[in-house]
């Protein structure tokens, strides 16, 4: 049977993209003539491609860097993107960037990966705040639902696609997303953000922010909000609605001209509902289980940065504290973090930066049938140093770039993450670049203390169970495990074809070795909570390799003074390969867990007293996985247009109107692959909310 589906939603896209091009132009023909008469309007985009070039960012080598001159794929959502885009998640702010796989598993949980290896927890992506990691040691991934921020807060997000781990060290594999927040200086001023729709129940947060003294600025928010659930796939409603409430402040106090101490700390609480299988011992030997998750934590950052003639040094510390209980899980945790940093230049054109870290957690699990860990509670440190110079070979023409981290973890031992870049300028307006980097990702407390049963008991005397006892499944940790490994070349070639298109293209092999795979072992008796039961053991091991090659474009084209048009295109191909003793079928299948192509078109026009945006989106289809142990249905391929309508009342009010997924009524992104919760799809929806400044 001819599947006619994709055509179809390719025709109702296109038809989208040409209705929302369409409507953008002759509004903003229609608007123009009355605005040319008023003096006081300007039509400027707040963020044109020239201060895009010039804007400094700071992920890639910890230091500043002009965009325009960093040897790496990069990609910077700035505040202006984030808030034309009409998104209310940092998680979904991260579809604008290239090469990035954003997946809505439900109304209150992602994935999120860079480059494939997609997944609930995805553990070759390091993620942080102002520099401060929210990567989680215990299941090596984030959990996206616990960060949030006033969103005007947000100074720009980097995103760096491919290793990072000669700076940041391990799990930065595939890339490193740094979320940077406002300096308090920028925000010496009140606002107000309030509300609602039919997915966004309620949205709410206050920030205000002012100058103790000359050279003390602080700020201090709180946010709120209640979301609605999706539905499933027959469009019933489905459990998984939830609400969080944050708050927070940072400091920047200016000490001299050359030396500033920053200091800044959050606290959150976030309940979640979410439908859960789990196994029983008896029978029905499974149940569907609403569970009332609950999520708490806070954190306290301090950093100072000081500037000397040819030189600077940072120091940065934070504590952070964090507690969850769900019906599968128990976890508290404590991590302690501190890192010093020295740059100094060598001769006129060199320039060395080395550094020094050491980072302490304490975490503590009450254990279940479904989750347990051995031993409960576990104290591990790492201690890392990195050094990394910058030479130039010609100048204005060839740069090096070399350096490594050097980390010593409890799990592994002592690892090396060396990376060596080139970065050729020929002109000021192109640049081309390449790469080699090794980087690694180590064991969390799942892969080597942990036991983790599916989701149901096999029944005793069953077709598939000759046994009087129920069988099952379990997957246990292995206190041998080795760090996953990446070696990956990448190239890539930015032009500013004029100062109103910006043309970016990036490409990358990756060979991985040492994946983790799940081995099968031998049956045996075991006994939980007085009942006896066999155990089909599965181990982790190393076992699995895999090869991944790809590409991303991105253009972006400055049409007018008030209109922006930005394109990105993605494309990723994966390999894996098994050991010939592995005994493994799972870990290959999820192969195809990552789209293979992603496209993105976003269009922003921005007006004295009204702004128009659309943001259509394609998403390749992720095929249907089933093995011994896991079994994930299709997500067919899926387009979705989100359009923002803002009318500026005042200088300091705005009234917003968004809708978003607006092609489909309601659509799949994905499908659990780690704690069985239901699979919900995402509902077309539209909220509006009023934001006043003052």
């Amino acid at each position: 049977m001819k599947n006619y589906g994709v055509p179809v939603r390719f025709k109702i896209a296109s038809c989208a993209i040409v209705f929302c091009l369409g409507i953008s132009v002759l509004f903003s023909m229609s608007i123009i003539p009355a605005l040319a008469q008023d003096d006081d309007n300007d039509l400027v985009l707040e963020y044109g491609l020239e201060l895009l070039l010039d804007m400094e960012i700071t992920s890639v080598l910890k230091k500043p860097q002009k965009l325009s001159e960093v040897a790496a794929a990069v990609f910077v959502i700035t505040k202006e993107d984030i808030r034309s885009s009409g998104v209310t998640t940092i998680a979904d702010a991260l579809r604008m960037a290239p090469g990035v796989n954003v997946a809505r598993l439900d109304s209150n949980k992602w994935a999120i990966s860079i480059r494939g290896f997609l997944g609930r927890f995805s553990n070759k992506l390091l993620v942080l705040i102002d520099g401060r990691s929210i990567y989680s040691p215990s299941f090596s991934g984030v959990e996206w639902e616990l960060h949030d921020l006033v969103l005007d807060d947000i100074a720009r997000i980097e995103v760096i696609r491919g290793p990072g781990g000669a700076i940041w060290g391990a799990n930065a594999v595939n890339g490193v997303i740094n979320i940077i927040t406002e300096n308090a200086q920028n925000t010496e001023e009140g606002l107000l953000d309030i509300g609602a729709g039919t997915e966004e129940s309620v949205l709410g947060s206050f920030r205000y922010g002012g100058a103790l003294t000359a050279s003390l600025s602080v700020r201090g928010y709180i946010k709120y909000f209640e979301r609605d659930a999706f539905v499933d796939k027959s469009g019933s409603e489905a459990f998984d609605d939830w609400k969080a409430l944050h708050g927070g402040f940072r400091g920047d106090w200016s000490l001299s001209e050359k030396s500033v101490l920053s200091f800044n700390g959050a606290i959150f609480d976030v309940d979640v509902n979410q439908m859960f299988t789990t196994a029983l011992l008896e029978p029905p030997y499974s149940q569907r289980a609403l569970d009332s998750k609950e999520v708490s934590g806070s954190d306290l950052m301090l950093s100072w940065d000081h500037t000397f003639l040819l030189s600077s040094i940072s120091v940065k510390t934070y504590f952070n504290h964090f507690e969850a209980k769900e019906i599968v899980v128990t976890e508290e945790r404590e991590t302690f973090d501190v890192e010093f940093q020295h740059n100094f230049l060598l001769a006129d054109y060199h320039e060395i930066s080395w550094g020094l870290g050491y980072r302490e957690t304490n975490d503590s699990f009450q254990n279940t049938l479904h989750i347990s860990s051995d031993p409960d509670s576990h104290s591990f440190n790492i201690f890392s140093t990195f050094i990394n110079g910058e030479f130039t070979i010609r100048d204005n023409l060839l740069f090096c770039i070399v350096g490594s981290k050097f980390e010593d973890n409890d799990f592994t031992g002592f690892e090396v993450q060396p990376n060596v870049r080139f970065l050729l300028t020929p002109t000021p307006h192109n640049s081309v670049w390449l790469s080699a980097s090794r980087a690694v990702r180590t064991p969390a407390r799942s892969d080597e203390h942990s036991r983790t049963s599916l989701s149901s008991a096999i029944p005793p005397d069953s077709e598939l169970n000759p046994y009087d006892l129920p069988i099952l499944i379990v997957v246990y940790g292995n206190d041998d495990i080795l760090s996953e490994e990446l070696l990956s070349y990448e190239m890539g070639y930015r032009a500013t074809i004029s100062e109103k298109l910006l043309f970016d293209v990036a490409a990358f092999y990756n060979i991985y070795d040492n994946l983790v795979s799940i081995e099968e072992g031998e049956p045996h008796l075991d006994t939980y909570d007085s009942i006896d039961y066999i155990a089909i053991p599965y181990e982790m091991q190393n076992k699995l390799n895999a090869i991944t090659y790809g590409g991303e474009i991105v253009c972006d084209w400055q049409a007018a003074k008030w209109l922006r048009m930005q394109a990105a295109y993605s494309y990723l191909y994966l390999d894996f390969t098994l050991d010939d003793d592995s005994t493994d079928i799972g870990s290959k299948l999820n192969e195809g867990r990552s789209p293979q192509n992603q496209f993105s078109l976003r269009i922003s026009s921005q007006f004295a007293k009204l702004e128009f945006s659309t943001w259509f989106r394609y998403v390749d289809e992720i095929p249907e996985v089933i093995s011994e142990f896991t079994e994930y249905r299709s997500v067919p391929s899926y387009t979705t247009l989100d359009c923002r309508l803002t009318w500026k009342l005042h200088k300091q009010v705005e009234l917003s109107f968004v809708g978003q997924n607006l092609i489909e009524e309601q659509h799949l992104e994905y499908t659990p692959d780690i704690f069985t919760t239901d699979a919900t799809e995402i509902e077309r929806s539209v909220y509006g909310k009023l934001t006043f400044r003052f």
